[in-house]
């Protein structure tokens, strides 16, 4: 069954990813950039998340890693492209293979759940 349509629970062990219930995240990571966002796409489609406006190719998603310069007001802390309710993120090269891609994807039936993606409510994993 597709994640859009029975979201993970913290005990689910669900497709390589973690989930708290509330964002279920997972890691990607090719030979190339482009190799790691064609697996990205594939997997939003078998989980029914093909609907979803996603940047053509690996050339226009680049577009959304821009780094934000000190002291600029942004908007996400996480850098990539981010529409409700699936972020992919460019993270940090130290703690993830080199060419990954991060996929968020957030539970679209949990209370409060556009302040959560916006970064506006914290989740219990922003405590621990």
């Amino acid at each position: 069954m597709s994640i859009r349509l029975n979201f993970p629970t913290e005990t689910d062990d669900n497709q390589g990813g973690v989930s708290d219930g509330v964002v279920f995240t997972t890691v990607f990571a090719g030979s190339t950039y482009v190799n790691t966002f064609e697996m990205v796409k594939e997997f939003l489609k078998e989980n029914d998340f093909g609907d979803l406006p996603l940047p053509k190719n690996f050339e226009e998603l680049k577009l959304f890693r821009l780094k934000c310069m000190k002291n600029q007001l942004k908007l996400f802390d996480d850098i990539g492209y981010q529409h409700y309710p699936i972020k992919i993120i460019f993270p940090e090269p130290k703690k993830f293979p080199r060419k990954a891609l991060m996929l968020k994807i957030y539970n679209e039936n949990v209370e409060d759940n556009l302040l959560r993606f916006f970064g506006l409510l914290k989740t219990k994993k922003d405590f621990e």
